[in-house]
């Protein structure tokens, strides 16, 4: 909750383009988001390819999948935000590069459980035939407003990544959510917050700590 307010707080300064400093400072988070995406992706970006790709400019192809990712920002609209398959619809057919749309979620399990003796079976992501349920109930619980936005944002993270409903694409996906939960609660702002790095640090921890979740049901 101090951390939302301080965010609160910073909106003047985020949302007046007249600022001197608004322009570096928004291409300096929106940098810190794509270097992020990359190291989740096991790449490294050098900082006149990020300037190519916020400029829309001589984007190197291997990095074409991050200009899609910031494409996919100007799906967030504070005031209208819906939390439903047609706003993961539009921020995969983005992602993706396919405007037609001709897979959604995925249809094969990602790999066969495997068995193990002491927590039974474990899988890297859920069954397909649990996807849809699952994401119906995370959707629903996206609208609550009874936990503080920071806690709800962290549990989405952790159950989109169990779920990991798409066949492909499921970290930029996960964070785009999470995004527009921020941006629905504290206007445009919650764009450019580098939370993607939740799916670039500490990954050896955070994969430990939910096959422990998952062992436990906690």
């Amino acid at each position: 909750e101090i951390y939302t307010l301080s965010l609160h707080d910073a909106l003047p300064i985020f949302d007046s383009p007249e600022s001197i400093d608004y322009q570096r400072i928004m291409n300096s988070l929106l940098s810190n988001c794509l270097r992020n995406i990359a190291k989740a992706n096991n790449k490294t970006i050098d900082d006149v390819s990020i300037q190519n790709i916020l400029e829309h400019r001589n984007v190197d192809p291997q990095f074409s999948y991050l200009e899609r990712y910031l494409e996919a920002f100007d799906k967030f609209d504070d005031d209208s935000i819906v939390f439903n398959d047609e706003l993961l619809a539009s921020f995969y057919a983005t992602v993706t590069g396919n405007p037609e749309l001709n897979e959604f979620y995925r249809t094969k399990d990602l790999e066969e459980p495997r068995q193990n003796v002491v927590i039974g079976r474990e899988y890297v992501g859920a069954p397909v035939q649990l996807i849809e349920p699952q994401m119906e109930a995370l959707l629903s619980f996206v609208e609550r407003r009874d936990l503080p936005l920071l806690v709800r944002v962290g549990i989405v993270c952790y159950v989109f990544n169990y779920i990991k409903p798409f066949s492909r694409y499921n970290r930029e996906m996960n964070v785009l959510l999470c995004k527009a939960m921020i941006v629905n609660e504290i206007g445009s702002c919650g764009a450019y917050l580098p939370i993607e790095c939740l799916l670039s640090e500490q990954q050896l921890v955070v994969a430990s700590l939910a096959k422990e979740v998952q062992r436990t049901r906690d």
